[in-house]
């Protein structure tokens, strides 16, 4: 079944697509993610790290336009400058990272729900932030509700405020404001046809977002700068292959933090 059209207009032969994410019901999909940070402040040397992962998500049923889906990470592997800060805290980090959710996906490809049978606070508190984090997208960015043309853009809202008060843990963190960022997709392609139709995507954000931060409320400002660009299979939505590359600035009581960020996703055989 074919679920994302490709279309041609009667008007200069212009190609659209709609792009729905509609993973096939019983198969099972391997991802591998890759995640480099960098992160520097005033008069400190810089130090990041990268992080691989592999995920295997299954699809379980679909009921109008959701999609019940299995996803399991695991093989997390941190590597960091010795010595460094996450150097020490790589085996935590690779622990935290694991984990199996149980997930509700609708037709954008964002998350509705996240869930997992873990039953420690850690578990608890990763899910939810897993929640936040999807709600950008289950592969890195948003569908739109309609076709587009090739060479059109397409304009929603990410909302990191959200994102960030999953995980930020048991501090609390409030935000001023939507706490939205604006994302811009653009159709860049479409090659082959049928269920070898492939599409190609171009992705932008950016914008600030204002909070609140602990007893104190203390306030931090985050402002965003991202762009990238991925292809994905047009008969269920799901990636070929993501990039998105991004720079954040981080403002709390005069000091500035700025991370640097790579996040790829491949799939596996």
């Amino acid at each position: 079944m074919v679920t994302a059209l490709l279309l041609t207009t009667l008007f200069g032969s212009q190609q659209t697509a709609l792009i729905r994410f509609q993973p096939v019901v019983g198969k099972t999909y391997r991802y591998r993610q890759t995640l480099t940070m960098e992160q520097s402040m005033p008069g400190r040397s810089p130090m990041g790290f990268t992080q691989n992962s592999d995920t295997e998500v299954k699809a379980l049923s679909r009921k109008a336009g959701l999609t019940t889906m299995t996803s399991t990470v695991t093989r997390v592997k941190v590597e960091a400058a010795k010595g460094s800060p996450f150097a020490a805290s790589a085996k935590e980090m690779e622990a935290a990272g694991k984990g199996s959710y149980r997930m509700v996906i609708d037709s954008s490809g964002r998350a509705v729900s996240v869930t997992t049978s873990g039953l420690s606070p850690m578990e608890k508190q990763m899910a939810k932030a897993f929640e936040q984090a999807m709600s950008g997208g289950a592969q890195g960015t948003l569908f739109p509700p309609h076709a587009l043309r090739v060479g059109e853009t397409w304009t929603t809202s990410f909302d990191m405020g959200k994102l960030m008060s999953g995980m930020a843990g048991p501090v609390e963190i409030k935000t001023l404001g939507s706490g939205k960022i604006p994302f811009t997709l653009k159709l860049l392609g479409i090659t082959g046809t049928g269920s070898n139709a492939v599409v190609r995507l171009g992705m932008a954000m950016k914008g600030s977002v204002t909070m609140l931060m602990g007893a104190k409320a203390e306030k931090m400002v985050l402002a965003v700068d991202g762009a990238g660009g991925g292809t994905y299979r047009l008969n269920d939505g799901q990636t070929l292959g993501m990039t998105m590359t991004s720079r954040s600035i981080i403002s709390v009581a005069g000091t500035k933090l700025t991370q640097r960020m790579v996040v790829a996703m491949k799939p596996l055989p």
